[in-house]
C-alpha cells in the first residue's frame, strides 16, 4: 500500500516539473524576424512611421502650380479731378465710367513646402458703361506679382489668403459728352491686392473654390486720342478700388 502511494506522488511530481518547463520555453520564443511577437518589436514600429510619414511628404510639397480665374468686380473711389496744364474732367468717381466688369485671369507660379504659393498673375475685363459721358465700352487690364499661403498645406479643402500688387490699364472709349475722345486709357499702380478663398480637390491634380479680392490702386498717367494723341501725368492722383468675388480653377500635379 505505502509502495502504491509513493509511485502515485512521483507520478504528479513528474507530470507538474515538465508543465513549468514548457511554459518557460514559450515565454522566451523568438520570431524568426528577430522579433519576441509582441506589439512592441521594431519591425512593427517601422511599419507606422511609415505609414504617417507618406501623407505629410505630399502635404508639404513643393510644386508648380497654375489657376484660371473667373471674377465680377465692382468699381468705387476716384479716378482723377484733373490731367495736366488746363485739360481737365468734369467727373471724378470710377463708376461714373463703368458700373461694373466681368473677367478672365490666370496665376502660374510655384508651391512652396505645400504652404507658400509664390507667382505672377494677369486679368482681362470687359465692362459695363455708365454711358454718362458718352462712353459705349470700357475695359481694364491688370498684371502683377502676388504671394498666397495656405496655412494646412495641400489638403483637399484648402483654405487660403494673399496679397499682391502690379499696374493697371483702363480703357474706355469714346470718352466726352460731346465724343471729345475717341478712346481715353487711364494707367496706375495696383498698390495693394488682398484676396482670401478655399479651394476643394477635384482629384489629385484639380481644385476649384471661390474666392474675394479688394484692390487698390492710383492711377497716374492718362493718354487719349482725337485726331492726335494726348498723353500726360495725372497732376491730381486719387485713390480708386475693385471689389471682386469668383471662383478659380487650379492645376497642381
Amino acid at each position: 500500500m505505502r509502495l502504491r502511494l509513493l509511485c502515485v506522488l512521483f507520478c504528479i511530481l513528474g507530470s507538474t516539473s515538465g508543465q513549468v518547463a514548457s511554459a518557460d520555453q514559450t515565454a522566451g520564443a523568438v520570431e524568426p524576424d528577430g522579433s519576441d511577437g509582441g506589439t512592441d518589436g521594431r519591425p512593427e514600429a517601422e511599419e507606422v512611421v511609415r505609414y504617417t510619414e507618406a501623407p505629410d511628404a505630399g502635404r508639404y510639397a513643393t510644386k508648380f502650380e497654375a489657376a484660371v480665374r473667373l471674377g465680377f468686380s465692382l468699381p468705387f473711389g476716384a479716378v482723377t479731378g484733373y490731367v495736366g496744364g488746363n485739360n481737365y474732367f468734369d467727373f471724378t468717381s470710377l463708376n461714373q465710367l463703368v458700373q461694373y466688369t466681368g473677367s478672365v485671369g490666370a496665376d502660374v507660379g510655384i508651391r512652396i513646402a505645400g504652404v507658400v504659393f509664390a507667382g505672377a498673375y494677369v486679368q482681362a475685363a470687359l465692362g459695363e458703361p455708365n454711358g454718362t459721358y458718352g462712353t459705349t465700352s470700357a475695359s481694364d487690364v491688370q498684371v502683377g506679382a502676388e504671394i498666397l499661403l495656405h496655412p494646412l498645406g495641400i489638403i483637399s479643402i484648402d483654405p487660403w489668403l494673399g496679397v499682391g500688387a502690379g499696374y493697371e490699364w483702363f480703357t474706355v472709349t469714346p470718352l466726352g459728352a460731346d465724343n471729345s475722345y475717341a478712346s481715353a486709357q487711364f494707367g496706375g499702380w495696383i498698390l495693394l491686392d488682398v484676396q482670401a478663398g478655399v479651394d476643394f480637390a477635384l482629384g489629385t491634380a484639380l481644385r476649384i473654390g471661390p474666392y474675394v479680392a479688394f484692390s487698390m490702386g492710383q492711377f497716374d498717367s492718362f493718354t487719349g486720342n482725337r485726331g492726335t494723341t494726348d498723353s500726360f501725368p495725372l497732376t491730381d492722383k486719387t485713390l480708386h478700388y475693385w471689389l471682386t468675388f469668383g471662383v478659380r480653377l487650379v492645376l497642381l500635379p
